[in-house]
C-alpha cells in the first residue's frame, strides 16, 4: 500500500514512508489503540490515525507554524494543526488504518473489553 501525499486545505503538503518500512513495535502500539481508548470506533480511528501520522508522516509543510516539527518528533504538534488540516490528514490516514491494522484483527474480542453475557 502506498500512502499519496497530501495537499493540506491551508496549503501545506504530508509527505509518508512505505507502511511496509514500519516496525513490530509501530504495529503493536497501532494496535494497543484499539484496547486503551473507549471503543467507539470513531474514537478508536481517531486514536489510531494519530499514531500513524507519528509513524509515517515523513515530510511536510504546515505554513501557519514556522519549523513545524514532525509528529514522531512532537506527537503533540497534532494539537496545534488546524481543524481542516487535522481532518485531512485523519480521513487521509483512515484507509491505512482500516486496511492495515483493523482488518487483522482475529476473530474474538481482541479489544480489551470484558466479554459480554450471551442474549438470552
Amino acid at each position: 500500500m502506498i500512502i499519496e501525499p497530501l495537499e493540506l486545505p491551508s496549503g501545506g503538503k504530508v509527505l509518508f514512508g512505505d507502511p511496509d518500512d514500519l516496525l513490530g513495535r509501530d504495529y503493536k502500539r497501532l494496535r494497543a489503540c484499539i484496547g486503551t481508548v473507549d471503543t467507539r470506533m470513531a474514537v478508536v480511528v481517531n486514536e489510531m490515525c494519530g499514531v500513524a501520522a507519528e509513524c509515517l508522516v515523513t515530510s511536510w509543510d504546515v505554513p501557519y507554524i514556522q519549523a513545524a516539527k514532525l509528529p514522531r518528533h512532537d506527537p503533540r504538534i497534532l494539537d496545534r494543526l488546524r481543524i481542516n488540516d487535522l481532518r485531512a490528514l485523519y480521513e487521509h490516514l483512515t484507509g491505512f488504518c482500516s486496511e492495515y491494522v483493523l482488518s487483522n484483527l482475529p476473530d474474538g474480542d481482541d479489544t480489551g473489553d470484558p466479554p459480554q453475557p450471551a442474549s438470552e
